[in-house]
């Protein structure tokens, strides 16, 4: 597991660039009117993910003293905030592919 500095790092680095492609992608969709679903979904998703590395980094220490081990093996092993962040993440996603493609996913 990367330390904490590392995974703040990284998840600045991701929260721009997703952030910045998910703009691409809207730029893209006004102007061409195609898009793409999967990035549409996962980009802004990524985007949130690294902010939330940002601000909420995990603890390996913690982790090994609660679980035995460094890293989250499963979604229950993670804390808290980071459940939340990763459905809110979801749902943003989602919403942003409702969006993009103009009100009509089927």
């Amino acid at each position: 597991m990367p330390s904490i500095n590392n995974q703040r790092l990284i998840g600045a680095i991701m929260a721009l660039g997703f952030a910045w492609a998910t703009s691409y992608f809207w730029l893209q969709a006004l102007d061409t009117g195609t898009y793409y679903v999967a990035f549409s979904l996962l980009f802004p998703a990524f985007s949130i993910v690294g902010v939330g590395m940002s601000f909420f980094p995990i603890d390996g220490e913690e982790m090994m003293k609660k679980f035995g081990v460094n890293k989250p093996q499963n979604f229950g092993q993670y804390p808290t905030i980071w459940k939340v962040i990763i459905i809110v993440s979801l749902v943003v996603g989602a919403i942003n592919l409702y969006f993009i493609s103009g009100y009509e996913l089927w």
